[in-house]
């Protein structure tokens, strides 16, 4: 059962409704203990005023765990009987069943503490009264449900994203890991999926992890706070961008310290956050590689020149340190950071976007994995190459 979403003012009608009418009988002081306690106020010309959450946008559970919060000397009645009063009152109705697959395991890396994972999206697109495009970029933490940032952007792009999250790394730290879906500016279709926007996450030591195409339940918690927030703040949209931020503003303190969760035991988000000591640097670092690794930095035009040849590695990565690593068969694994680029076939010396098993380290974070030892009868690329041609030529003739 959830709540309707409607007007401010019909929490009058809620605070009725927990007045118990009917077989208990009237009991005034409950229903004035709930208008106390979410925020109900008589102002001037008996015209009524809030200063909390909305009461109609909350179901039976979390209603009754905010009066508690708020009053809890109060003898407040169980989920159940104020769903039901709720019910009686127009005031909810039972939510639809949907029929879903049954779900898959999940690449959600655990976040166990707060700023293991931060979450990154915008949410959808929508024009305010004005006409104008309102693009909210959103980060919430995966472990408290914190939101961390609810901001009209001007444009969806890599310099006003970077900006803003410069803003939320110096605010709260960084965190270990970002989840974003695979869109840009997080994500590209080049090589390791990076963008620009990802590159710099790896610089910093935020492992880009990126959920499966089309799968936006993996990042079900974000998700759900943007229905929420869809429904609270641009249902209709506000008259202008100016009008929507302050919407966004104050949802976001409601969000974090007002509004329980379920899943955190009907406490709010504040309760479980805490800011984090790896502090934004001043000054960014190449990623670090193991010894035995080859490094070389991509050229303007997206290159690097391995064995004699120019290779293109991606243009995200122009002015970057990558490393590579020859294995037995001749070949050589590309990585950036802990995230793998693809390999170096050695007969063709072109960048195949594919990665073994074994040395894949995508989404734990770190250096690149070490390799298994090489034999001492390891083939380098121009003995590989020249054979080839042998057997060409010896083809041919």
């Amino acid at each position: 059962m959830r709540a309707v979403r409607d007007k401010p003012q019909d929490r009058v009608p809620v605070t009725r409704a927990l007045s118990g009418r009917g077989r208990g009988g009237n009991c005034p002081a409950l229903a004035s203990a709930a208008g106390d306690s979410l925020g109900y106020k008589r102002g001037q010309g008996g015209v009524a005023s809030w200063g909390g959450p909305r009461a109609s946008e909350l179901g039976p559970k979390k209603l009754r765990a905010s009066l508690q919060n708020r009053a809890p000397e109060q003898g407040w009645p169980a989920p159940s009987t104020i769903g039901e009063l709720l019910r009686r009152q127009g005031l909810s109705r039972p939510r639809k069943q949907r029929q879903r697959a049954s779900p898959g395991p999940s690449p959600l890396p655990p976040a166990v503490t707060a700023n293991d994972l931060w979450c990154i999206d915008f949410k959808g697109w929508f024009r305010t009264g004005d006409g104008a495009r309102c693009d909210p970029l959103t980060l919430t933490d995966a472990f408290s449900r914190y939101l961390l940032c609810a901001q009209v952007m001007a444009r969806p792009d890599y310099p006003n994203c970077r900006s803003e999250l410069e803003r939320a790394f110096r605010d709260y730290g960084l965190p270990r890991a970002m989840r974003s879906d695979n869109g840009a500016p997080f994500a590209s279709v080049g090589a390791g999926g990076l963008s620009r926007l990802s590159v710099w996450w790896v610089k910093l030591g935020i492992t880009p992890a990126r959920i499966e195409p089309g799968q936006p339940q993996q990042n079900g918690r974000h998700e759900r706070m943007h229905r929420t927030l869809k429904a609270e703040c641009a249902s209709p949209p506000a008259a202008s961008a100016t009008a929507q931020q302050r919407r966004f503003d104050q949802f976001r303190a409601e969000f974090n310290h007002q509004r329980p969760h379920q899943a955190l035991g009907q406490t709010a988000p504040a309760q479980h956050y805490a800011r984090l000591a790896r502090a934004y640097p001043a000054r960014l670092e190449d990623p670090h590689y193991p010894a035995d690794f080859e490094l070389r930095r991509v050229r303007s035009n997206g290159e690097i020149k391995w064995q004699g040849a120019l290779v293109f590695i991606g243009e995200a990565l122009i002015g970057e340190v990558i490393g590579l690593f020859e294995t037995d068969d001749g070949d050589a694994e590309v990585y950036f950071g802990p995230v793998p680029l693809g390999i170096i076939d050695g007969l063709t010396l072109k960048l195949v976007r594919r990665h073994r098993d074994h040395g894949s380290t995508v989404g734990r974070g770190g250096s690149p994995p070490r390799s298994p030892p090489r034999s001492c009868a390891t083939k380098c690329y121009p003995c590989l190459r020249s054979l080839s041609e042998g057997h060409l030529r010896g083809a041919i003739v």
